[in-house]
C-alpha cells in the first residue's frame, strides 16, 4: 500500500496531514497548532466601561511564545502605548500623545486544546513620558509595574472554517478577542497617581 504525498493528502482531506511533528490523530492541525509569536492591539476609553476608566489609551503589543510548555502558556514580549490621563496629576497636563512602552511577561491558562475561552494575567514593566506643564521641563518622565488580568476569547473556536483559511494562508494559530482590566501606578519625584484601564482588543498569534 502507497501513503499518499502530503500535498495530495491535502487536496483530499484537508483535515489529514502526516510530516507535522506536533499533529494529533483525530485533532484538526489547524486548531491544534502551536503557537511562536503573536501580535495585538488594546484600546481603552475614558469612563467606559465604568467611572473609574481612567483616560483613553491606544496599545501595540507583541509576544515571543516560550517553548517547551505543558501548564498554560508564557510568552514576553515589547508593548507601546499612546494615552491621554484623564485629570492628570499635579504637573502634566492632558494630551492624547502621551507615551509608555514597556515589555510584559503573560501567562494563558490552557488547559486543553481549542479552548473557548483562555483566562490571561499580564505583569508590565513600563516607562513613560507625560507631557508637563511647566516650560522648563516639556514632559515629565518615569517608569513603574503594570499588572493586568482579563479573558481571551478564541474566535477559531467559534468559526472553524475561517480558523482553518487562515492557518492555511496565513500560518494563523490562534485568534482572540480580548477583555482586561489593567493598574497602572505613574509616578517619580515629583508626581504620584494609579491608573486604572478597562482594554478591549484582538490579538493574532502564528507559527
Amino acid at each position: 500500500m502507497t501513503l499518499a504525498s502530503p500535498a495530495l493528502a491535502e487536496e483530499v482531506d484537508p483535515d489529514y496531514i502526516i510530516d507535522r511533528p506536533d499533529y494529533i490523530t483525530g485533532e484538526p492541525w489547524y486548531q491544534t497548532a502551536k503557537s511562536a509569536w503573536s501580535i495585538g492591539v488594546r484600546t481603552g476609553l475614558d469612563d467606559f466601561p465604568s467611572s473609574s476608566a481612567q483616560g483613553d489609551l491606544f496599545q501595540i503589543t507583541g509576544d515571543w511564545v516560550i517553548p517547551w510548555q505543558t501548564l498554560g502558556i508564557f510568552s514576553v514580549g515589547p508593548q507601546l502605548a499612546i494615552l491621554n490621563l484623564r485629570a492628570p496629576v499635579v504637573g502634566t497636563v492632558s494630551d492624547p500623545l502621551n507615551v509608555m512602552l514597556g515589555a510584559t511577561i503573560r501567562y494563558q491558562l490552557k488547559f486543553i486544546k481549542n479552548q473557548p475561552i483562555v483566562p490571561t494575567v499580564a505583569l508590565s514593566w513600563d516607562y513613560y513620558r507625560l507631557k508637563s506643564a511647566f516650560p522648563v521641563a516639556p514632559h515629565a518622565t518615569g517608569n513603574g509595574i503594570s499588572f493586568s488580568g482579563g479573558v481571551l476569547l478564541n474566535l477559531g473556536w467559534i468559526d472553524r472554517e475561517t480558523a482553518k483559511e487562515a492557518f492555511q494562508s496565513l500560518g494563523m494559530t490562534r485568534a482572540y478577542l480580548s477583555a482586561e482590566v489593567q493598574s497602572t501606578a505613574f509616578k517619580n519625584t515629583v508626581f504620584s497617581r494609579d491608573a486604572l484601564f478597562y482594554l478591549f482588543g484582538i490579538r493574532f498569534e502564528f507559527e
